[in-house]
């Protein structure tokens, strides 16, 4: 949904959009309605179906300034998350087919559960990865929840799905504070492996989880992969898998400066997840 300004989507306004993420749309709308009328606001976009529980909003405003001015104004409110973006924020997504294998990135949808468990079948050879995915589905819990779509080239079209992320809560040692993310499965279809689309969407995922205010995320894994995102042994946390794996493969990134502070203890998955299924394949 959009609702033009006073100088409309057409007209020239700032790269930057300040970006708002809330658990309550009345309220998002009502703010947005009220940003709509502002003299430098050209439009508000926002969305009436919730992603893991919260609506997203943007605001285009006519200048750089004007849009830093508005996310400081808001940044304190208490019931938003309020965040500046720009398009160097997506181009990560945007380049060609010589650094991204021609895909974009994209949150998955219920209607493509089925595309995406082929996509897993077939990665791994097996359906152990796919009945994971719809288990974690079937549970109703918070994800993070990405797919690659490769069309033509045009990574900015969503195309045929060849690879997907999820990110799923985990607790340690039953609490659930803080609030942390375990990394797994993680896929991309044979004939469009080894083309940096996994690592696309690793990056997209953590970003994503960033944005929704999660501490950490743990994943169990190749530790030359995963360390290039800036994973380290979660041992270095004072955390442990449920089970014994060598200390290098079970690795933890914090989200922000305290998001590991004080945590000790066993990373604890969601009961969809068995042992045998939490690591990746080639990606």
């Amino acid at each position: 949904m959009d609702r033009s300004g006073p100088h409309g989507k057409d007209a020239p306004h700032s790269e930057k959009k300040v970006c708002f993420v809330a658990t309550d749309l009345k309220l998002l709308i009502d703010l947005l309605y009220g940003l709509s009328l502002r003299p430098d606001c050209n439009y508000v976009k926002y969305g009436t179906a919730a992603r893991d529980g919260m609506y997203l909003g943007r605001c285009f405003m006519q200048t750089d300034a004007a849009a830093a001015e508005l996310c400081g104004q808001l940044k304190s409110h208490g019931r938003l998350m309020v965040s500046i973006q720009d398009d160097d924020f997506f181009n990560v997504h945007r380049e060609g087919p010589e650094t991204t294998g021609g895909c974009g990135i994209w949150d998955d949808w219920p209607f493509e559960a089925a595309t995406v468990d082929e996509v897993y079948r077939r990665a791994f050879g097996r359906p152990d990865e796919a009945a994971m995915v719809a288990a974690v589905r079937a549970s109703g819990a918070p994800c993070v929840s990405l797919v690659a779509g490769h069309a033509a080239g045009e990574p900015w079209v969503r195309g045929v799905l060849v690879g997907h992320v999820l990110l799923s809560p985990v607790t340690i040692d039953h609490r659930e504070e803080p609030r942390g993310l375990g990394l797994a499965p993680l896929a991309v279809v044979p004939e469009r492996q080894r083309r940096d689309i996994g690592t696309q969407l690793v990056r997209a995922a953590l970003r994503r989880a960033r944005v929704l205010g999660y501490a950490y995320v743990v994943v169990l894994g190749d530790p030359r992969y995963y360390g290039r995102f800036g994973f380290v042994p979660a041992s270095r946390f004072g955390l442990r898998y449920e089970e014994g794996v060598p200390d290098e493969a079970f690795m933890a990134l914090p989200l922000h400066e305290e998001g590991l502070q004080g945590a000790r203890g066993v990373v604890r998955y969601l009961p969809a997840f068995s042992a045998s299924a939490r690591d990746d394949g080639p990606v």
